[in-house]
């Protein structure tokens, strides 16, 4: 009799944690949900969103699209500041930083930051491991842009050392083409 006890109880144990599983699948479809809900913006800010992110009045948008515009508006303008320190005149980073600013916004309002994120959107989608859970796309695609950003960065970097080097050694050749 012990054992059968035993048996019946595991079994319930089973039962019990099964439940669990099925609650945590139901909160994690929930979240999902939640991403794709449209997202209702005030008037002033929703004629914002339309024009920096170039939607139109009655297209919805919802979470998961709205940070996904987000982070690439925000690492397109990192690495454009970085490409625009290279330029003499903008090598000040107030300056590099208002000019990466306004050329994200130019090329936001003309749709290419909405296309690029509807295009991460859709592959993130496609991969079939990913295609199942919005939140778990959404969380790769922001790896990926921070990886991108992390990669640009380091070859400028690289790219800025050299020229410095190249510079340095044409100064010190003229120097001493000079003195001879």
């Amino acid at each position: 009799m012990g054992a059968v006890e035993l048996l019946n109880e595991a079994a319930q144990d089973t039962n019990t944690s099964g439940d669990e599983a099925t609650s945590l699948r139901e909160v994690g479809s929930t979240a999902e949900s939640s991403f794709e809900q449209p997202i209702v913006f005030s008037g002033k800010l929703r004629k914002y969103v339309n024009t920096i992110f170039h939607f139109s009045s009655e297209e919805p948008i919802n979470l998961h699209l709205l940070i996904l515009l987000i982070s690439i508006l925000g690492v397109v303008i990192l690495i454009l500041q970085q490409f625009m320190a290279l330029v003499p005149f903008l090598a000040e980073r107030w300056r590099s930083f208002s000019a990466a600013i306004i050329i994200t916004l130019i090329a936001s309002v003309a749709g290419t930051v909405r296309m690029s994120a509807l295009y991460l959107q859709d592959i993130g989608k496609s991969v079939q491991f990913l295609g199942k859970s919005g939140l778990l796309s959404l969380f790769v695609i922001v790896v990926v842009l921070i990886f991108v950003y992390y990669a640009v960065s380091k070859a400028l970097v690289k790219f800025q050392q050299s020229g410095r080097v190249s510079s340095a050694e044409q100064i010190g050749f003229d120097a001493g083409f000079h003195h001879s």
